[in-house]
């Protein structure tokens, strides 16, 4: 392409940054006419319409070499000055579609020191428009920032084919090659076009080379080959890259990659790897199973503690899982005889039944009890999920895994409840391996919610691990439920960090061992825990396992009062037990309840 002079197109940007590099140039002597038959059938071909060949050469040049172009009709433009700069607050245009468009700040535009002409790398505008009547072309071949192209076509509803292009950022190398082929193209339609000056092009910062420093071997470790280095070599010169062996002792090549790769497309050593595998054959690369150590992940105790819970309180237990929200409602808190202003607030709660962050399970399982108590006679429900305790407001709050199950029944016998609650906790403590644990009336502890008879708390040492009960009668009337519930709260850290029974194995018995059953009138108010206490002490030696299996209160018995009775085993790993021995171990047991304070029914 002839040039001669100096440009006759002036360019300012405003912010190189959208706009890295913009050049353009002035056709004059052009004649709008239908592009050559070849031309029409190749555009057709790829699925472009083919209107005249002004347009058909920016078109083609696009689908050739990926670089748009735009004609601006430059007797329209007035003077062939360009400026590149965002649209004003409020600024309208009218794109070639004959569609005036609201723009923002943040839309790039074509301008001369009028008007705008373009919407930057989306559409020209009706107002610069080549028709059958143009004679010059002013054409600009130029790079965006791609973001921005992006966000102003999707935001207009615009996806044209040179947006699809822009916004996936383009080589900027590609402008003044454009330019000149599309000056061969529209020279076959137009013999006697000729260009006005030199080709204006604005590039004040050229992009550095990329290069890539690699090893020839990690090219075939990644890869699993065993390639000869000039033959790696032949391949990226092939493609366009340039190979520079390094003399020094790591033995490093800087490959260096062509500009129109070094778009987001090629940029770390991998990318390289992918280039050579693609080029021989990834099916010629024989299929190898990797040769790497497994690593079993690591589980958090906690976690695995949460698992085993859930698998024994569903499967051995026979209770449902449930999942509630982490949010309660103030009148739900209230109705516990529970605090509100203690909670957490959100600032932006889903309703105004869910504004705090919960400090307890419990409000929610019994909204959830009152929807089965529907439906149902009877259910067991339980739920695991974090609970947020929180005393200094200006502090994130503790956030703590608990454990909340409802036994819930309608005209369940009295107690009933508390033991299908209690029942699940000690299984839980069998199969977890609790060590040493008590359920303590404390009457100096009990809540508003909680039922002043029938409530044990959980205790290992002076360390307290939960609480099982029954829902106290008129909290249950607040929350309109149909029935009562046993309740078992436990705080699952504590469990995970309480004594474990350390397991021991002891060789099968070889001598018989010898049950004695006994039944004690106690309190009503008296554990059974403490009664196993005072039998321990009867022996050390041979009393191996004490179970409780009947507790009784009601007809026949003192007022205040209920019957525990317990069968004891007695063995010995030595010898056969004789009679006397035996004699003399119950009448250790009678003696030590009886000065205990209790009295002993009957025993055999």
């Amino acid at each position: 392409m002839p040039e001669k002079g100096e440009p006759t197109v002036s360019i300012k940007v405003e912010d190189p940054i959208f706009c890295p590099r913009y050049s353009a140039v002035v056709f004059k002597n052009i004649k709008v006419l239908p592009s050559p038959e070849w031309i029409q059938r190749r555009l057709e071909a790829v699925g472009s319409r083919a209107i005249n060949n002004v347009v058909d050469a920016t078109n083609f040049v696009l689908l050739e070499l990926g670089q748009p172009l735009h004609s601006f009709d430059n007797r329209k433009m007035k003077k062939a000055s360009i400026v590149i700069r965002k649209a004003h607050e409020g600024e309208k245009f009218t794109t070639l579609d004959g569609i005036e468009r609201q723009l923002l700040p943040s839309d790039l535009l074509i301008a001369n020191e009028e008007r705008a002409v373009a919407i930057a790398g989306v559409m020209g505008g009706a107002n610069t428009e080549v028709d059958e009547n143009t004679t010059e072309v002013l054409l600009e071949s130029a790079n965006f920032h791609p973001a921005t192209i992006r966000r102003t076509a999707n935001r207009l509803a615009l996806r044209t084919d040179a947006a699809i292009r822009f916004e996936k950022s383009l080589d900027p190398a590609l402008t003044v090659v454009a330019i000149r082929r599309f000056y061969q193209i529209l020279k076959i339609s137009c013999p006697d076009l000729f260009v006005e000056g030199k080709i204006a092009d604005f590039w004040p910062h050229p992009p550095e080379k990329v290069l890539i420093p690699i090893k020839p071997e990690f090219l075939n470790l990644r890869l699993g080959t065993s390639l000869k280095n000039e033959r790696m070599k032949e391949i990226f010169e092939s493609l366009g890259f340039a190979v520079n062996e390094a003399v020094d002792s790591l033995r490093l090549w800087q490959v260096e990659v062509p500009t129109y790769r070094a778009t987001k497309d090629v940029s770390i050593p991998e990318d390289l790897v992918e280039e050579i595998g693609r080029i021989f054959g990834y099916d010629n690369i024989p299929p190898l199973a990797p040769s790497a150590t497994i690593v079993p992940p690591f589980q958090e105790p906690l976690d695995l503690l949460a698992k085993k819970i859930r698998k024994i309180s569903s499967l051995q237990g026979g209770f449902s899982e449930v999942y509630c929200y982490s949010f309660n409602g103030e009148e739900a808190i209230r109705k516990l005889g529970m605090a509100p202003e203690k909670n957490l607030k959100l600032r932006n709660p889903l309703n105004n039944d869910q504004n705090l962050m919960r400090r307890s399970l419990l409000p929610n399982m019994l909204g959830v009890a009152g929807e089965n108590f529907k439906r149902f006679d009877r259910f067991s429900l339980y739920e695991i999920g974090p609970v947020f305790l929180t005393e200094d407001f200006s502090k994130l709050p503790d956030e703590r895994s608990s454990f909340c199950a409802l036994a819930a029944g309608r005209k369940s016998p009295d107690g009933e409840l508390f033991y299908r609650a209690k029942g699940l906790f000690e299984l839980l403590s069998d199969e977890l391996r609790l060590a040493d644990l008590q359920f303590v009336a404390d009457p100096s502890s009990l809540e508003a919610w909680m039922h002043p008879g029938r409530t044990a708390f959980i205790r290992q040492g002076e360390k307290t691990l939960g609480v099982v009960t029954e829902l106290h009668p008129k909290v249950a009337e607040l929350f309109a439920l149909g029935g009562n519930v046993g309740v078992l709260l436990f705080d699952v850290p504590s469990v995970l960090e309480a004594k474990k029974i350390i397991d021991s194995f002891e060789s099968v018995p070889v001598f018989p061992a010898v049950t004695f059953d006994v039944s004690v009138l106690v309190d009503l108010r008296t554990p059974v825990i403490e009664v196993e206490k005072i039998i321990r002490q009867a022996d050390r030696k041979f009393l191996k396992e004490i179970k409780i299996f009947d507790i009784y209160s009601g007809k026949n018995l003192p007022e205040g009062k209920k019957s525990l009775a317990f069968s004891l085993l007695f063995s010995s790993s030595e010898r056969t037990l004789e009679p006397k021995d035996i004699e003399r171990l119950q009448k250790r047991v009678i003696d030590v309840l009886e000065k205990g304070g209790y009295s002993v029914r009957s025993s055999k």
